[in-house]
């Protein structure tokens, strides 16, 4: 199962040459990660009102060609393992002027947690999406 985000490169996303500034790639996969969840009608603020929480736990990145101010982009998010307790994404992102050449690319994996970081299981509504 694999979803979309589009977003546009912004001046605080870079650094003063006009590239994207690197830990800005995690923001930009976190917004993806965020918008996966509301597509399917979870919405974080719910969430965390009911103290569920999903800090990133472990990224593996790798940075393959730059971004620069005012790309816009595809971020592509696909849920390639889920835990009782975790989900690991695979996510990439390509400039839209150039669908086939990879960004950058990253192994995320997200722990769910209480509002006192204990691990807690994944509701069951999520679990039934991520086997969809």
């Amino acid at each position: 199962m694999q979803h979309s985000f589009s977003m546009r490169v912004y001046i605080e996303d870079t650094d003063v040459s006009g590239l994207v500034y690197h830990p800005n790639y995690l923001s930009f996969f976190s917004r993806a990660r965020s918008e996966w969840l509301r597509e399917y009608g979870f919405s974080l603020q719910e969430l965390q009102k009911n103290q569920l929480i999903f800090p990133v736990c472990q990224v593996e990145l790798a940075y393959k060609r730059p971004l620069f101010l005012d790309d816009e982009i595809v971020i592509y998010s696909e849920l390639i393992e889920s835990k009782k307790c975790s989900m690991v994404f695979l996510q990439k992102i390509y400039r839209k002027t150039e669908p086939h050449a990879l960004i950058c690319e990253a192994k995320i994996k997200v722990a769910c947690v209480d509002e006192h970081l204990k691990p807690k299981c994944i509701p069951a509504e999520i679990l039934k999406i991520c086997k969809e």
